[in-house]
């Protein structure tokens, strides 16, 4: 980890798959105009994020809002199906419980021995 990014982040991977599945899911399910775009950019948004985490762990709490977001918007934004609404509120809760895991090293203990 020479470099400041985080090689095997498991959170942050899983978070950027959901993010590209969320703009995916997109295009072959109905969606209204509006939701079509929530989906679209929390999709893309929630990828970058997990992506750019990996150098900067904090940055995962972008995450956490925008999974806020995309929760409160199944019942914010019409719906025409009952299956975007379910895939966004599971979308949403998985970002959110992934974005609150900690990077490696992140709230750890300091080593023993270790002077501050």
């Amino acid at each position: 980890m020479a470099d400041g990014v985080e090689r095997t982040s498991p959170a942050r991977v899983l978070a950027a798959l959901l993010g590209a599945w969320l703009f995916l899911s997109g295009f072959p399910w109905e969606h209204t105009p509006a939701q079509r775009v929530n989906a679209w950019g929390v999709g893309i948004l929630c990828l970058a994020v997990a992506l750019m985490a990996r150098a900067a762990s904090q940055l995962r709490f972008i995450n956490t809002a925008l999974s806020a977001w995309l929760f409160a918007s199944v019942w914010v934004l019409p719906h025409v199906s009952a299956a975007t609404r379910w895939n966004d509120a599971v979308v949403a809760v998985a970002v959110f419980g992934l974005s609150l895991v900690p990077g490696r090293g992140e709230g750890a203990a300091p080593p023993q021995g270790a002077s501050g």
